[in-house]
């Protein structure tokens, strides 16, 4: 692929974390333009940040309120470093 399909594949609004962080990472684009700010908005409706926040406990926590570090990968500190990693806020 050219630079430039990988460009256009990654700025795909079907996925809005590639969109964002491409726009952020790759383009540089500022947090405050308006196409970088819809990506960011987009991103915990979509998968695979939505399916972690429903699996949020209402007192926001995941797997159980005293335990941020385990289980690996399932506790409260792995979720909200996959959401780090997605983009989110």
């Amino acid at each position: 692929m050219e630079n430039e399909q990988v460009l256009r594949w990654l700025l795909e609004p079907d996925n809005p974390s590639a969109r964002y962080l491409t726009l952020r990472t790759l383009l540089g684009r500022s947090d405050q333009e308006d196409d970088v700010l819809a990506a960011r908005a987009a991103i915990p409706r979509t998968p695979p940040a939505r399916a972690i926040l429903q699996a949020q406990y209402p007192a926001g926590y995941w797997i159980k309120p005293d335990r941020g570090y385990s289980p690996r990968y399932k506790a409260t500190i792995w979720q909200l470093i996959f959401m780090a990693d997605l983009g989110a806020e």
